[in-house]
C-alpha cells in the first residue's frame, strides 16, 4: 500500500533531530511516525491516540522502533492521560480538530509542554479545498492562545491542499 504524500511531507517538515523528544497527538495508524522515527537515536517519539484500534495499527507499523525503545505508544485522550514526559522538543498533530478549533485548555497544555524552546506543528488537510480563511483563522487561534506562528506551509496534493502552521510559545 502506497504511503500518502501528506505523511511524507509532514515527516520532512518535522526534521526530527536524533536527540529530540517528540509527541504526536492523534497518531492514527502511525504512518507519519514510521517515517519520522528512523532519525531518532537517543530521542523518543511518543504516540498518543484515543482509539485502541488505531493504536494497534500504529504498534504493528512501528514495531521495530518500539522494540528499540524509540517509539512509545499511549492510548488515551490528550489532556487526560499521563504522558511519559512533561516537556517536548516538538509536538505535532494532523487533522486533530480538537486542536484546530479554539480550545484554550488543550492549547495551554501544548504551550506548557513545549516551553520556550519547543515547536508545535499543526497539520490539517480537509477532504476538499483549503479556503484562505481557514489558514488565517487557524493562525489567529494559535496567536490568541499564546503562540507565535513562525512559519506556515501549504502543499498542493490529493485530495486537497495540506496546511502546516509551525508555532512556538510566547
Amino acid at each position: 500500500m502506497a504511503i500518502h504524500e501528506r505523511h511524507i511531507w509532514a515527516s520532512e517538515l518535522l526534521d526530527l533531530q536524533p536527540f529530540e523528544v517528540i509527541l504526536e497527538i492523534g497518531c492514527g495508524p502511525g504512518i507519519t511516525a514510521s517515517l519520522a522515527a528512523g532519525g531518532l537515536k537517543s530521542g523518543e517519539l511518543h504516540l498518543l491516540d484515543r482509539s485502541e484500534k488505531s493504536m494497534q495499527q500504529a504498534i504493528k507499523k512501528n514495531k521495530l522502533y518500539i522494540d528499540k525503545g524509540i517509539v512509545k505508544p499511549i492510548v488515551g485522550t490528550f489532556g487526560e492521560v499521563a504522558l511519559p514526559s512533561d516537556k517536548y522538543d516538538k509536538i505535532y498533530c494532523f487533522n486533530v480538530r480538537l486542536l484546530f478549533e479554539d480550545n484554550p485548555q488543550e492549547l495551554s497544555i501544548v504551550k506548557k509542554m513545549i516551553g520556550q524552546n519547543g515547536l508545535f506543528y499543526m497539520f490539517f488537510q480537509p477532504p476538499y479545498h483549503l479556503p484562505d480563511q481557514m489558514t488565517e483563522l487557524s493562525k489567529k487561534i494559535l496567536e490568541n492562545n499564546g503562540f507565535e506562528v513562525i512559519r506556515t506551509e501549504v502543499r498542493q496534493m490529493s485530495p486537497g491542499p495540506s496546511l502546516c502552521h509551525i508555532a512556538k510559545s510566547i
